[in-house]
């Protein structure tokens, strides 16, 4: 299967639940593709797919399995923001709050205005604190943990 036909396979999956086929199909995906970047955007679907495997009241020992496939999606290649921003909701839903705000707070870091986590992750420039970062990693970890309650 070529790259591109994996990653419809896995956007379909995602879209109408199959985690656990996205999952196996992220799998394929890292398998057939060669450069880092693309090996962690591999891992990162499948991080992605077992967190949403996991549901609305996931067991710890989902949360740990997502956590450690984005933390190797992050050691290939460590400006996945997506891999890093969903970490970091995983971390917040395991309680590890210190954690996910520094993963909040890396992926505000990396964000540029293109990409699609820049946002998502806190971004605003009327919050932005001093030599123009944002500040609102601990807000947007606030309201994730809010959500959950």
């Amino acid at each position: 299967k070529c790259s591109p036909c994996l990653r419809q396979m896995i956007t379909l999956q995602m879209r109408t639940g199959n985690y656990k086929d996205a999952a196996a199909a992220a799998d394929e995906l890292a398998a057939v593709v060669e450069a880092p970047s693309e090996k962690s955007i591999a891992e990162g679907l499948r991080g992605e797919a077992l967190y949403a495997q996991a549901g609305e009241k996931p067991k710890p020992a989902q949360l740990e399995a997502a956590h450690e496939v984005f933390q190797a999606a992050l050691k290939e290649y460590p400006l996945n923001n997506a891999a890093r921003f969903l970490d970091a909701t995983v971390l917040a839903r395991m309680g590890q709050t210190d954690e996910a705000r520094q993963q909040f707070q890396t992926c505000i870091d990396h964000c540029s205005p293109a990409d699609p986590y820049y946002n998502r992750a806190g971004w605003d420039e009327v919050h932005a604190g001093r030599n123009g970062r944002p500040r609102r990693a601990d807000r947007l970890l606030g309201d994730l943990v809010r959500t959950m309650q």
